[in-house]
C-alpha cells in the first residue's frame, strides 16, 4: 500500500544527522483531509483524493466546493489524487503516515528565472574569452549549411526558464514532529518557500 501527502515547503536549514552537519528542508505536511475515495469499477484504478489548505469558498470553484461539502470537511483550497493509498472520506491524514520511512518522493513546480541565455539554461561554454571576442554569452551558429538546411528541432537556446514540475526521488528522512506536523528531510527540493509539494512513499 502506497502512502501519500500535500504540504509546503517551509524553508532550508542545516542539522546534525549522523554525526556530520547536512543541509536539510523543512516541511509542513498536511494535515489533509480524504475527499473522495476512487474505486475501480468507477474510476479505473484504486486510490483517494486529498484536500489540503483551508480557503474561503470565493477561492475555490464550485464542483470543488460541492467535493468537499459532499465530504463533510472544510472548503480545501489544493486537491490532488493518490492511487493505491486506502482511506476513508472525510479522514485526516497528518504527517504521521510518513513516520517510519525512510525514503520519500516529492514532486513540486520548480523555481521560475525568467528569460535566460544559452550559457545559464544550458550551460553552453561560450566562445573565446580572449583576442578581443565580443561573443562569450552568445549562442552562435545555429545552421547546418547546405544540408540539411535548416535548424533542427528542440535545438537548445535562449527562453524561458524554470516553472517545470519536477519529481525528485531518493529524498531521505531526517526527522518526522507529528505534533507540528512537520517533516525535515535530506538535501534540497524543487521549488521555492511555501511551494506547494505532493509527497509520496
Amino acid at each position: 500500500m502506497s502512502k501519500g501527502i500535500i504540504g509546503k515547503k517551509i524553508g532550508m536549514t542545516s542539522v546534525f544527522h549522523e554525526d556530520k552537519f547536512v543541509p536539510a528542508t523543512v516541511i509542513q505536511a498536511g494535515p489533509c483531509f480524504i475527499v473522495d475515495v476512487l474505486t475501480k469499477e468507477r474510476n479505473g484504478y484504486e486510490g483517494v483524493k486529498l484536500g489540503y489548505g483551508e480557503a474561503r469558498a470565493s477561492l475555490i470553484n464550485k464542483p470543488e466546493t460541492g467535493v468537499c461539502k459532499k465530504a463533510g470537511v472544510p472548503t480545501l483550497r489544493h486537491l490532488k489524487e493518490f492511487r493505491g493509498m486506502e482511506g476513508s472520506v472525510g479522514q485526516k491524514v497528518d504527517v504521521s503516515v510518513l513516520d517510519g520511512l525512510k525514503v520519500l518522493t516529492i514532486t513540486a513546480v520548480s523555481k521560475g528565472k525568467g528569460y535566460q541565455g544559452p550559457v545559464k539554461r544550458w550551460h553552453f561554454a561560450g566562445w573565446f574569452k580572449s583576442h578581443g571576442s565580443k561573443g562569450l554569452r552568445r549562442v552562435g551558429a545555429i545552421g547546418c549549411r547546405l544540408t540539411p538546411g535548416r535548424v533542427f528541432k528542440n535545438h537548445k537556446m535562449a527562453g524561458h526558464m524554470g516553472c517545470h514540475v519536477t519529481t525528485v526521488t531518493g529524498i531521505r528522512v531526517i526527522a518526522v514532529d507529528v505534533e507540528k506536523n512537520l517533516l525535515v528531510v535530506k538535501g534540497s527540493i524543487p521549488g521555492g518557500d511555501n511551494a506547494l509539494l505532493t509527497i509520496r512513499a
